[in-house]
């Protein structure tokens, strides 16, 4: 009697490895098989499927048209330089701002000619009389009734001492 060994775990996962790879070949044979139908059928699908957007495009292209809302200049001012090129020109904001800037500029250069025109029109007012100008007045004579000023007292260093006068010295 031949000596029965054991089968371990090794070769129990061993056998149904080379079960799953079996099994995997049959699948790889069949989708091998079917793959040029699935192909056609999908390429079918796809045709379509292009063809029905295309045929959709104008009207979904409108539909979303009508519901984006429209640009404020800010908005638009914002959005990269490409991508405003690529705007439809109904989308695009109407330049109100301009529009309302050149009318404000318009209307103040009518009222200043106006303005101008009416203060041409009146005539200036008279300037003003004319009168020499005032002589100078005469400046005051000392009399000789009037004493001359007593020289300054000497300090007590040898110097004159000047007494302050509210006024500011000559500077020397």
């Amino acid at each position: 009697m031949p000596l029965r060994k054991k089968k371990t775990a090794r070769d129990q996962l061993e056998e149904r490895l080379d079960g799953f790879l079996g099994q995997a070949d049959e699948i790889r044979k069949q989708l091998a098989d079917r793959a040029p139908e699935v192909r056609d059928a999908l390429a079918t699908r796809l045709e379509n499927g292009v063809h029905e957007v295309k045929d959709r495009w104008p009207d979904v292209r409108d539909d979303l048209l009508d519901r984006v809302p429209e640009l404020t200049d800010e908005t638009y001012d914002k959005l990269p330089g490409r991508v405003q090129e690529r705007l439809p020109e109904k989308v695009k904001p109407k330049k109100r701002r301009l529009r309302k800037i050149v009318g404000l500029g318009l209307l103040v250069g009518a009222a200043g000619a106006a303005v101008a025109v009416l203060r041409g029109k009146q005539t200036p007012p008279p300037p003003p009389p004319s009168y020499p100008a005032p002589a100078p007045a005469p400046t005051p004579r000392p009399t000789a009734a009037t004493p001359k000023a007593a020289p300054p007292a000497a300090g007590p260093n040898g110097t004159a001492e000047e007494k302050p006068t509210g006024e500011p010295k000559p500077k020397a």
